[in-house]
């Protein structure tokens, strides 16, 4: 049965944008644009990309990394060059303000839960093999067939879970 689609293009962050949504009454599924190899990518330092502001701001760390005794499963590499695999975890709570905002806890009342796609991001940096053509930013064809499957499992995820609202955004 068809619904109505809203897009929304915002200028916001990722966790600032699921906490507007969410307080809406919203159901929202973030997508993380991970980090392949690692949990969190670099959120211990002072990188400002998404998922290092969604693991500082979150409950993610605790959810994912085996580092605090909550996780015990590895779930890295997400997905190894062909691969089309996402780790979905759900029940998430926003901890923290913006950085803006110092990182400032927010009240209880605006610990908005929300579910999350950690989808391994394409790094032609650290690929093992051409992921790209060359002299350019497009993927090749199998890497765009890879792509493909990886935005299916995104609506999967939010079809699955019951979410309504969808972030997929970076910083």
């Amino acid at each position: 049965q068809p619904v109505d689609t809203h897009i929304d293009v915002i200028e916001s962050d990722t966790i600032s944008a699921a906490s507007k949504y969410a307080a809406k009454g919203n159901k929202v599924l973030v997508v993380n644009f991970a980090n392949n190899r690692g949990c969190g990518g670099s959120y211990k330092d002072d990188l400002n990309a998404q998922e290092e502001d969604i693991f500082r701001r979150s409950t993610a760390a605790f959810a994912l990394s085996t580092e605090y005794d909550m996780q015990k499963n590895d779930f890295y590499p997400i997905a190894v060059e062909t691969q089309a695999r996402a780790v979905i975890t759900e029940h998430l709570k926003i901890l923290r303000k913006s950085k803006e905002e110092g990182f400032a806890f927010v009240d209880e009342r605006e610990q908005y839960e929300f579910a999350m796609i950690s989808v391994g991001a394409y790094d032609h940096r650290h690929s093992e093999k051409a992921m790209f053509i060359p002299k350019s930013n497009r993927l090749n064809g199998e890497s765009s067939d890879v792509m493909k499957k990886r935005i299916a499992l995104i609506f999967q995820a939010a079809y699955l879970l019951h979410c309504d609202t969808i972030i997929a955004g970076a910083i």
